[in-house]
């Protein structure tokens, strides 16, 4: 479902925050955009519902998003501040009327799905 190259111009030597935007067609679901929310250093990335929602409203079509972060360290078990921020954004998209469906952590040839992990 996630592209590759979303986090191949990012260093996993920094803690990054993106979002992977999804629309509807029919039954199909597929990538409309990506964007950076946050990059920060090797053991954080500051991120808020406002700062993530606002590039992500530009796209009047989209109904789904997925956020994407990763850990440096490679390990990608999710934090508490994780677990806390996925679903401040779930309650967000709710509101919103986006469907966050998943937030993912990355790590070094892995990662993690907190909805798969049923944190979300």
């Amino acid at each position: 479902m996630l592209d590759a190259h979303v986090y191949s111009s990012h260093s996993l030597r920094s803690n990054g925050f993106v979002f992977n935007l999804l629309e509807l067609k029919r039954t199909v679901q597929f990538s409309v955009a990506y964007s950076v929310v946050s990059v920060g250093s090797i053991d954080a990335a500051i991120v808020t519902p406002r700062q993530t929602f606002l590039p992500l409203l530009k796209h009047s079509q989209v109904e789904k998003a997925i956020f994407v972060h990763n850990h440096p360290s490679g390990d990608p078990t999710p934090s508490r501040e994780d677990i806390t921020i996925s679903n401040t954004l779930k309650k967000v998209g709710e509101i919103i009327g986006v469907e966050v469906l998943d937030s993912i952590v990355c790590g070094m040839n892995s990662y993690c799905s907190l909805a798969e992990q049923g944190f979300m």
